[in-house]
């Protein structure tokens, strides 16, 4: 391989690296995981981090640096010494299974994820918009739980029972009716 081959190979490498780092950054939270507040679901959470970790030409060293932008706070603290190390593949895949051992355990459920979107009053029927935004928002919650292996949480029939009596007791004799068919 010629001198002029070897840099341009280089060249094509460096611009990939840039390109997956510039990709990386606009992936970066607005509020990023502290490890005390309640309202990100850790689970979900992780899985978006992973992803951006999994950033194809994504250097190791890079992929460790995204952890101070994503974990701060308290989560921030428990891995701040794995973001100093060498042996960034090895400190990447340690940091991930703290973070899993510590905020991991703590299982959110369906109450908990469901808490926000649950506060206020009644939908009104005739709200069309209110009840689209309601129903859309539930069913991100939902496929969250889907993702992280949380769904049978909101397979209950007092589930569905709660949400009718709180926002939509319009729709429970419809909702009865067609449960019994």
């Amino acid at each position: 391989m010629t001198p002029a081959e070897d840099a341009s190979i280089t060249l094509v490498k460096l611009q990939s690296q840039q390109f997956a780092f510039q990709y990386a950054v606009s992936l970066r939270p607005k509020s990023p995981f502290d490890g005390i507040s309640k309202e990100i679901d850790f689970e979900h959470y992780l899985k978006e981090f992973e992803n951006v970790l999994s950033t194809p030409g994504l250097s190791a060293k890079l992929r460790l640096a995204e952890f101070r932008f994503w974990f701060v706070r308290l989560s921030g603290v428990k891995i701040a010494h794995f973001l100093l190390r060498k042996d960034e593949e090895n400190a990447i895949v340690e940091a991930v299974s703290l973070l899993k051992q510590e905020y991991g355990k703590k299982r959110t459920t369906a109450d908990e994820m469901l808490k926000t979107l649950m506060a206020g009053g009644k939908i009104p029927q005739k709200d069309v918009v209110a009840v689209d935004s309601f129903v859309s928002n539930l069913g991100a919650i939902y496929y969250i739980a889907l993702d992280t292996d949380r769904a049978e949480e909101f397979e209950k029939k007092s589930l569905f029972d709660s949400i009718l009596e709180n926002k939509f007791p319009q729709f429970k004799r419809d909702w009865i009716k067609k449960r019994s068919e």
